[in-house]
């Protein structure tokens, strides 16, 4: 058959649009989603079920660049990021199809969240991506991924788990990190238990974001990941577990995250709850010569201890600022943290570049209310720029319900008991204890109460004590000394049926160093706590 020159250009074309409509069809998924005025989470449905995207609705209210961006590729359309669950070795992911037979109840709505579940063998797989409240923006603008890994078989089963979250900031695909104490990092990075930051960020202009991300990897309702790594998308996506971070290899062509909590034993009956937040983030911005935002948790209790802020520094101007600096000014009921020194130097900074400062911030038992936090940034050739960040303190009070007994000292390494002690009247109580970072928990034995159910997320252990006897309850759980000496401390709440959350008395500072004598610094560090509050 003869064909023209002009039926050749038809044909060409109608392939072409047949091929072009066949690929969208292709990356067009299924998927279930729930959304409110600031952000949507979508669920794939189809195949590679399980895997998810982020993206805003309204966003930040006072952003108006932010509305309908994507905070994960992909968005509406998830594939790119996606679950690993390691079972007694094997690994299991939600990419490429590869856990879909293992569905049980296909991604569906409850509330404010979408859940998933699996079952593999003897383990049952929830995943739960659920709208909550931002600590740092005050908004329901986050999402909180939950893993629950529970054991339904007759033995025990070492069980882990990886989320692969594939970044992206509106339209930019590899927009720098920024990390507490660390500041810009743009190329490949990993991060351990010891060095965890508390949280990351992600904007692609300090003086005009489009969008402002925020991944938070420590912190109440967050279990504190083993591993952190930053990775170039197109290389870590293909791993579905190990990974060597190549510290060369940019990350600002295409930009991931992917956050480990290494496989442990999982005895019969038992559960592994894991969670990890990543929505929008805020950040306070002052304009000058030196253009200042800071960011900080919006809200924090008074038993929460610490929390971290950092201060990023743009020159916006036109000549070399020299010498910069950077200085925090604390209102009452916050304090720096040991160490911690109000002014930190940042040396001389071009027109365009950025850094950035962060502080560990302490609070005060007593401490309650909005307090407002104010960072000065000078250099000797420039004006100065003043940014402020206000903080609200809710106040939680100490009591003598629920006194905590802690060893004098301990050697590194060493195993010993912690005691908690209630002579309250009450039905039922919850307590909650955040153990100090490095501190590992094996186990638990109570008396005193008819049942006492435990569950660990991260570093906190919560206790639900119920039918407690008339002369109260003891609990006493078992840890292991970090092999770091120094001096640290603990805090805890409980919550009495019907009564308001108060923190838990008695003893709050341990000191893990090597001797049989008690360290003179122990009753100074002591002194200096009292001196605080």
């Amino acid at each position: 058959m003869c064909v023209s020159g002009v039926q050749r250009v038809l044909i060409f074309g109608l392939v072409v649009v047949l091929l072009f409509t066949g690929m969208m069809g292709a990356v067009s998924a299924e998927a279930v989603k729930i959304n409110n005025s600031y952000i949507e989470i979508a669920v794939r449905t189809d195949s590679r079920i399980g895997t998810f995207t982020i993206g805003t609705t309204g966003g930040d209210p006072s952003n108006p660049n932010d509305d309908n961006a994507v905070l994960l590729y992909g968005h509406p359309d998830p594939w790119s990021s996606y679950l690993t669950v390691r079972i007694d070795g094997v690994d299991y992911y939600t990419k490429d199809g590869g856990m879909d037979q293992y569905v049980t109840e296909s991604p569906h709505v409850v509330g404010d969240s979408i859940v998933t579940k699996f079952k593999i063998g003897d383990i049952e797989i929830t995943q739960t991506l659920k709208i909550i409240q931002s600590s740092t923006t005050g908004k329901k603008d986050t999402v909180e991924m939950e893993i629950k890994l529970r054991n339904t078989g007759n033995s025990a089963h070492s069980v882990g788990a990886r989320i692969l979250f594939d970044t992206m900031l509106g339209s930019n695909d590899g927009a720098p990190f920024y990390i507490p104490f660390v500041g810009s990092v743009t190329t490949e990075r990993e991060f351990s238990s010891g060095n965890m930051p508390e949280y990351w960020q992600a904007f692609d202009s300090l003086s005009n974001p489009s969008v402002i991300s925020q991944g938070t990897l420590k912190g109440s309702g967050i279990t504190t990941p083993d591993k952190f790594i930053i990775g170039y998308w197109g290389d870590i996506y293909d791993f579905t577990w190990e990974y060597t971070v190549d510290t060369s290899q940019s990350i600002t062509g295409d930009s991931a995250a992917a956050v480990y909590w290494e496989p442990a034993s999982l005895s019969p009956g038992n559960e592994r709850i894991l969670r990890t937040y990543y929505g929008l983030g805020r950040v306070e911005v002052a304009s000058g010569d030196l253009t200042v935002g800071i960011t900080a948790p919006s809200t924090v209790s008074s038993t929460a201890g610490e929390f971290t802020l950092t201060a990023y520094i743009q020159n916006t101007g036109n000549v070399v600022a020299e010498n910069v600096s950077a200085k925090v000014i604390l209102p009452n009921g916050l304090y720096l943290t040991s160490g911690e020194t109000s002014e930190k130097n940042l040396g001389n900074l071009s027109p365009g570049n950025q850094s950035s400062v962060s502080w560990l911030i302490g609070i005060a038992n007593n401490a309650s209310g909005n307090l407002t936090i104010q960072v000065v940034v000078n250099g000797s050739n420039v004006n100065p720029t003043e940014a402020s960040f206000i903080i609200s303190v809710i106040s939680v009070t100490v009591s003598s319900d629920v006194m905590r007994t802690l060893p004098q000292w301990v050697e590194p390494d060493s195993i010993f008991n912690v005691t908690l002690t209630s002579t309250a009247s009450a039905i039922g109580m919850q307590i909650t204890e955040t153990i100090p970072a490095g501190f590992t928990f094996i186990n638990y034995s109570a008396s005193g109460a008819n049942s006492v159910t435990f569950q660990q997320n991260g570093n906190q252990l919560t206790f639900t004590v119920t039918d407690i006897a008339a002369d109260g309850f003891t609990v006493i759980y078992i840890l292991q000394a970090p092999s770091d000496e120094g001096v640290y401390s603990f805090t805890g709440t409980f919550e009495a049926l019907g009564q308001d959350v108060a923190m838990i008395g008695g003893d709050t500072v341990l000191e893990v160093t090597t001797g049989e004598t008690v360290p003179d610094n122990v009753d100074d560090t002591l002194e200096q706590l009292v001196s605080k509050y």
